[in-house]
């Protein structure tokens, strides 16, 4: 079990609500708590590996980066020979195994805005190797990220939840409507940046606690200019929100569930009702009636939300559900690392990939 309090879950929900820069100070008029409590609840907290208080959302379409879900099917008889291209290239920048509708990888990939063909000239490729049988590529035009309900989680028994009345209360109004208001033509916008912006993001990638003074240091700018820059991106929506990720959900026991989903008519329905869970997770839009969830969950209650889905099946065309049972490789900073400051733009190499998955012998090609 791991070890925190239910004053821990409120100090959490404060910051979540008005942002990791709130000082302990505001929190504690708040909850009626000490300052000098708080800023040792949330040391323990980081010390534990349970809280990372200030993560990050960034949205790098709006710089010229677009990001596709790939779902590979592999091939079992080239077993291990997909790995070692993935694990070679920051494109690949987040991947796992998966199992499901397919059993193999899942994998996060980058590519040019400019150049939408990329991922399918690469996995083409993989094809023509027998890498893989077979495929499907999810498009991440937008997403929102929803906040665990810290209200509906006690530290000794878990979440408290009744699923069979799932539906009798709705709330989250705002934030529903926030998530139907997403305008996707609008996401795909691109914005002026420069190369210190794409520094900026990369630090925060890496230390969402990192303080203006030691990114100014890091960039050569003044506190003000870095809090100009942040301020700018933010209302550029590059930078969508920052929240503190807290995880009570022991390593051993938690597992990555990918569900893709089609509706019809009944999108509101659908979106009203799946906002009710209180669990946190990734909302990704493709269009607007194609959709991913994205959740962290443990076993016992992947369970649950697999068998209260079924009551959401009548909102839905068509879905499929994949499953991570590891810890996925992820590097996210290094994307950044693709930009380059003189030409001004993202250099991914897709030759060099291609020409790599081509060396591959493979004696089970067709």
């Amino acid at each position: 079990m791991l070890d925190f309090k239910l004053k821990d879950l409120d100090i959490i929900n404060e910051l979540d609500k008005y942002g990791p820069q709130i000082p302990a100070t505001q929190i504690s008029r708040s909850l009626n708590i000490p300052a000098r409590t708080i800023r040792y609840r949330l040391t323990k907290l980081k010390e534990k590996k349970l809280l990372n208080p200030a993560f990050f959302f960034i949205h790098e379409r709006k710089l010229g980066l677009g990001e596709q879900i790939l779902i590979l099917e592999e091939n079992q008889k080239s077993h291990s020979k997909v790995l070692p291209i993935l694990n070679s290239f920051p494109t690949f920048y987040w991947h796992a195994h998966t199992y499901g509708k397919f059993n193999g990888f899942l994998v996060h990939s980058i590519f040019d805005l400019s150049k939408p063909d990329t991922n399918i000239k690469i996995i083409s490729e993989m094809k023509k190797k027998n890498l893989i049988k077979d495929y499907q590529i999810f498009q991440m035009i937008d997403y929102y990220h929803k906040s665990m309900n810290y209200k509906k989680y006690m530290p000794r028994s878990g979440w408290v939840m009744n699923w069979d009345e799932w539906f009798k209360r709705i709330d989250n109004q705002d934030v529903i409507s926030n998530v139907l208001d997403i305008n996707l033509n609008e996401s795909s916008n691109l914005v002026d940046f420069d190369y210190k912006d794409i520094l900026i993001l990369q630090q925060l990638s890496i230390d969402g606690t990192i303080t203006l003074q030691q990114l100014g240091n890091i960039l050569s700018l003044s506190k003000t200019q870095i809090r100009k820059r942040i301020l700018n991106l933010k209302k550029k929506n590059i930078i969508k929100t920052s929240k503190p990720i807290f995880s009570p959900i022991p390593k051993d026991q938690m597992l990555y569930l990918y569900c893709f989903i089609e509706v019809g008519k009944l999108k509101k329905e659908f979106i009203k009702y799946i906002f009710q869970i209180p669990f946190s997770f990734m909302f990704i839009f493709e269009s607007d009636n194609r959709f991913c969830i994205r959740l962290n969950i443990s076993r016992k209650d992947m369970i649950s939300f697999i068998n209260s889905f079924d009551i959401l099946k009548e909102y839905i065309d068509s879905y499929f559900i994949q499953f991570i049972f590891e810890n996925p490789t992820a590097r996210n900073p290094e994307l950044y690392d693709l930009y380059n400051r003189d030409t001004k733009t993202w250099e991914i190499d897709i030759n060099r990939i291609i020409s790599k998955i081509k060396k591959i012998k493979n004696k089970y090609i067709i």
